[in-house]
């Protein structure tokens, strides 16, 4: 059998494999007594049981299983795990931790939104959030590396993507998601969740969408499978929760939202900040009832419990608590 170099492979361990008997990947062995890796089982040939009862027999011997890195994402999509499941693929993260110290930002996010919202001006949000971001390590993961690039050439200028990106991450953080990979999957996240309105009628992605009837509701509500479709075909290797985040970003706690119509726990947190973040940014530049506006008075409404046509409020109780506490100061000086 053809020898594999080691670089070109990580090791899993059996349980891994979990009772899946068929993979879209090949599995690799390392035999001790050659000290080589080879090709044990092509894709789509059934692991019987007298194979993995050789594997079995392997491991015990101080053999090893591996994946070729070339199929890490096909991996862990197709097993439902997480890159930080597999302690092979976890020792880069954990070295660029002990040696890279944490840059701290002198920067007060409540002051500083309510001033990007008076000023209607949030280039001072998107440049802090860029300067933050480009500190993350590119050896974490393929998607923390895709943060840093989408941070450093797209996070240049006042938009509404950008607004909406900013907005995602700094909520991430008041919402304690603080750690490199939960800011990166929402960044990217931020920039991908649209993708879709490249492929359908401009007319849907520029319509105010509660002057929009319903078979053009309808439309505007495919742009969600068409992000999944573009970003599956493009074959660009982001972490199975950035995933989440975009494919769940319309759902919303009281199960309303599309296109599952999931409820409270059954969301991905992070997807719920992208939501009411997208939600409050379009809102805020006459995407959903045709008039721009501020957001600190959007926000007041949601504080009194008060309704207004297209705004939305089903984003859970701690991201509404979050959100409000942002502008208590404002509620306090209008008190007094």
């Amino acid at each position: 059998m053809t020898e594999v170099p080691e670089n070109e492979l990580f090791e899993i361990g059996i349980e891994h494999l979990k009772d899946v008997e068929v993979f879209p990947f090949h599995l690799y062995v390392y035999n001790p007594s050659k000290k080589a890796y080879n090709l044990y089982l092509e894709a789509n040939i059934p692991l019987t049981e007298q194979k993995i009862t050789f594997i079995q027999y392997i491991i015990q011997r101080k053999g090893k299983l591996a994946i070729s890195k070339k199929q890490q994402l096909t991996f862990l999509e197709h097993m439902e795990l997480e890159q930080s499941d597999i302690p092979s693929l976890k020792t880069e993260e954990i070295e660029e931790q002990v040696t890279k110290p944490n840059i701290v930002i002198d920067f007060d996010f409540e002051d500083e939104f309510i001033e990007a919202d008076k000023l209607n001006n949030h280039m001072r949000l998107i440049q802090t959030m860029r300067e933050e971001v480009l500190v993350f390590s590119q050896k974490m993961n393929h998607t923390v590396s895709l943060a840093r690039y989408f941070a450093e050439n797209l996070a240049t200028e006042d938009n509404l993507i950008n607004r909406t990106v900013a907005l995602s991450y700094f909520l991430a953080k008041e919402s304690d998601f603080t750690d490199t990979k939960s800011l990166a999957d929402i960044i990217v996240a931020s920039y991908l969740f649209h993708l879709g309105y490249t492929q359908m009628d401009m007319k849907l992605s520029s319509s105010p969408q509660i002057l929009m009837g319903d078979r053009m509701a309808h439309e505007h509500k495919k742009h969600l499978g068409l992000s999944q479709h573009l970003i599956k075909k493009s074959g660009i290797n982001i972490s199975v929760r950035c995933k989440k985040i975009i494919n769940e970003h319309h759902e919303r706690t009281s199960g309303d939202g599309y296109p599952n119509s999931k409820t409270k726990y059954q969301i991905e947190p992070l997807a719920l900040i992208l939501g009411c973040s997208s939600h409050l940014i379009e809102f805020s530049m006459g995407k959903i009832d045709g008039r721009e506006q501020m957001i600190l008075p959007l926000i007041k409404l949601l504080e009194r419990g008060e309704r207004k046509p297209g705004l939305e409020v089903d984003f859970g109780e701690n991201l509404m608590e979050n959100l409000i506490s942002i502008v208590k100061s404002e509620f306090s000086e209008e008190a007094a």
